[in-house]
């Protein structure tokens, strides 16, 4: 087991940044004293080591997971890292490395020091979003349904999908409501620049990209296909499926009032639980059970 090092890690607080994390740690042999979203870091007198955020070495560890240490490890990994236990990111650290080197029993060690933190706040995380179910109530305004709420932890991935499907055809006024707001009106400022660069005019008034005035319009040349979030840097992003590019869609990026990034749907990238391993990376990958 590698020991403690007088290290920070600083992350971008993602999901993807926190699995780049244990990444370093394992092939670095080193775990930190912490590690903290750079939003939030503060002057320490540990040195500081940069994670950068790199898809394909985030997807190798979360496969990783599951395939070495079993898919009950990877709902406690990820159930952790939405919850608000203190410290959530050094408690994944430890758990991972002592999970590679114990196998597919070490979730069920319930009393192991490095388990039982996380099935506390996976158990508290859960519980709350249960309790959220069970006793939220919506009020009609006329034009939408509004509910608020001030959970603990970040429950809206793990109660989205009920009550989408529930209220499948009402509209839902939350935070991706004024999101979604934020990104049309950017859009429909950008958009004449946009009908130039798929070689449209406004001259045109092309029918897979027509001339809009009102934002309201793009409902009719959009269709949502998956929204993130992310509480660490809150910020919401959205992909979109458009009828001027079928191939690459539409997707932008909001933090509160301001638009953080427009382009394509590779902005919001699907999540990839398996990647093949390419030439050369077999020993590399046998690491992470060390």
């Amino acid at each position: 087991m590698c020991g403690e090092t007088p290290v920070r890690y600083v992350y971008d607080g993602s999901f993807e940044g926190l699995l780049c994390c244990v990444y370093e740690s394992v092939y670095s042999h080193m775990l930190p004293q912490e590690v903290v979203c750079e939003a939030d870091a503060q002057p320490s007198l540990f040195g500081e080591v940069t994670v950068r955020t790199q898809p394909e070495k985030a997807a190798r560890v979360f496969a990783s997971i599951a395939r070495k240490i079993g898919p009950a490890a990877e709902e406690l990994v990820r159930d952790t890292y939405f919850s608000c236990a203190p410290g959530r990111e050094l408690l994944v650290l430890r758990f991972l490395h002592f999970g590679y080197r114990t196998g597919k029993s070490a979730p069920y060690m319930l009393s192991h020091p490095a388990v039982a933190p996380l099935v506390a706040a996976q158990k508290f995380l859960r519980n709350e979003a249960h309790l959220t179910l069970e006793f939220l109530r919506f009020e009609d305004t006329g034009e939408a349904l509004v509910a608020v709420i001030e959970p603990q932890n970040f429950v809206l991935p793990y109660i989205a999908h009920h009550f989408c499907t529930r209220f499948a055809c009402e509209k839902l006024l939350t935070q991706q409501y004024a999101a979604l707001d934020v990104m049309m009106t950017a859009l429909l400022d950008r958009y004449p620049i946009m009908q130039l660069e798929y070689g449209h005019t406004m001259a045109d008034n092309a029918p897979e990209m027509p001339n809009v005035l009102d934002k309201n319009d793009f409902s009719a040349l959009l269709y949502p296909k998956r929204i993130e979030f992310n509480p660490n840097q809150n910020t919401i992003a959205a992909a979109f499926s458009c009828t001027w590019d079928t191939e690459n869609g539409f997707a932008a990026i909001v933090r509160g009032e301001t638009l953080v990034e427009m382009g394509n749907e590779t902005l919001v990238p699907e999540w990839q639980t398996e990647q093949k391993s390419e030439p050369g990376q077999e020993q590399e990958e046998s690491e992470l059970t060390e």
